[in-house]
């Protein structure tokens, strides 16, 4: 037992506090839709293809980068200074800022291959290898407070709750776009799922009742773990040793009026579910759920206070004893995970013919197995440079998590390539220590031109009805 819940609560625990306490950027999926004949815009709609180019890959690793970082608490709500004007955690600041309830969520996503070919004049073919993760974590202001701000004088109720909704996995994409007609494009991509890690829980909450240095313990403990030995045996703790199996189907549906003026597109991505095996994925969980337990509370104080033992011993063992109390049990167990169902909507027109001025919307929704479900809605404007060489784009994105986001943008094409960098919170940037929310994403994509449709003028390729050719 004692090896159980040092793993388990030092995992939740810190993932908490990492990613709590680094606001790093986070990947946004609505502003690349802004950007003119972007490949990423394929891996979110198969139906979405290039309509400049026989062949493209995205610069492999480099090709898009993205990670999101959102959630309802900020950095200055973690974060205080000290009287020596040092950066520090106080535990009253940090009470007096919490939410009831608090959430962090986390996605990030790696292409390491993207690539597309056409291979027919309807037809277009791609595939795709991906790392992604995503993470949310929900925890209590009790939870904190029970271990950062409980006096032995204090009685009362501690409703303690965290509940994480992690996975991280990769897959391996194939996808086929079909055009019908001239104004209508279908797409379907089929991937092949290889489970890495995940952490997941539906609820794990303990009311402790404390009266006079003891404790009155009701709850329940309720994980699943995929690729974490959380047995008491003495194998590593951490670390892939198994690839769990899964698949993903993303549809993706464009309309495209004929003088390109007017597009909209939906999609539905990662539905789909890894199947973790039993060898190496565990289920803990309370023996009796809800059965009422007594807990001495902690035992060790004298000796952190006299410096015989440090925090991490003492923070171990207490929960070593508070589960143990609790008749908890660790099982070894096959089990499913449902991939974070991913909903997109949008639109685009242009104001004149050579589509250099463009407004959008978009709308975007993630719903998460177990954790809360996720949305923002995005307004934009495109200007492409007559030369189609630059894009530049502003948005306005309302989000779950946060109303006022100015999102900012470029795209530059060159001779068989182009680079793009892209943030829907550009605000953040500037007063990242009340931020909520941050992202960007980077990428860089390599053409091959459509061939025997360009003719040149001005030095330039353009295709007979006014479209660059890279």
């Amino acid at each position: 037992m004692k090896s159980n819940s040092k793993t388990i609560f030092r995992a939740v625990l810190t993932l908490v506090l990492l990613i709590a306490g680094i606001h790093t950027a986070t990947s946004q999926d609505n502003m690349i839709f802004l950007g003119r004949n972007t490949p990423q815009k394929f891996m979110i709609n198969p139906a979405l293809t290039p309509d400049n180019a026989r062949f493209f890959i995205s610069m492999p690793i480099l090709g898009s980068i993205g990670t999101n970082l959102s959630g309802n608490i900020s950095y200055s709500d973690i974060f205080s200074l000290s009287s020596a004007n040092k950066t520090v955690i106080e535990p009253k600041h940090l009470l007096n800022n919490l939410k009831e309830n608090s959430y962090i969520r986390n996605i990030f996503n790696l292409d390491i291959v993207n690539l597309g070919f056409r291979i027919s004049k309807t037809g277009f073919m791609g595939i795709s290898l991906r790392a992604r993760t995503s993470i949310d974590v929900a925890f209590s202001k009790d939870a904190v407070s029970f271990i950062m701000d409980n006096p032995l004088e204090r009685t009362g109720l501690f409703n303690i709750m965290v509940s994480p909704d992690a996975l991280s996995w990769g897959e391996l994409g194939i996808s086929y776009t079909q055009k019908i007609g001239k104004n209508i494009s279908v797409g379907l991509r089929v991937k092949g799922i290889a489970g890495a890690v995940s952490a997941q829980s539906d609820h794990m909450s303990i009311l402790a009742d404390k009266k006079f240095g003891s404790y009155t313990l009701q709850g329940n403990i309720n994980l699943l773990s995929g690729n974490l030995n959380l047995t008491d045996d003495d194998e590593d703790k951490f670390g892939i040793k198994n690839i769990s199996p899964g698949f993903g189907l993303d549809l993706g549906f464009s309309y495209v009026s004929n003088d390109k003026r007017v597009n909209a597109y939906a999609s539905a991505s990662d539905f789909g579910k890894i199947y973790w095996n039993e060898k190496s994925s565990t289920k803990i969980s309370s023996r009796t759920p809800d059965a009422k337990y007594e807990w001495v509370g902690i035992t060790d104080i004298d000796n952190l206070i006299n410096g015989n033992k440090s925090f991490k011993d003492v923070f171990d063992d207490t929960f070593d004893e508070m589960t143990s109390a609790m008749g908890v049990d660790t099982v070894k167990t096959a089990f499913t995970s449902n991939l974070p169902l991913t909903l997109q909507a949008g639109g685009k027109y242009s104001f004149d013919k050579e589509l250099k001025h463009t407004v959008s919307v978009n709308a975007l929704c993630i719903l998460p197995q177990y954790a809360q479900t996720y949305y923002e809605f995005t307004a934009g404007y495109t200007y492409s440079s007559p030369n189609k060489r630059w894009d530049i784009m502003g948005a306005y994105t309302y989000k779950s998590v946060r109303a006022f986001n100015i999102g900012i943008g470029g795209l530059y094409r060159g001779r068989g390539f182009e680079i793009f960098l892209m943030t829907d919170s550009i605000n953040s940037y500037f007063n990242y220590k009340t931020a909520k929310s941050a992202n960007f994403r980077l990428g860089m994509n390599f053409y091959c031109p459509l061939a025997n449709k360009y003719k040149y003028k001005s030095g330039h390729k353009r295709q007979k009805d006014g479209e660059f050719i890279w």
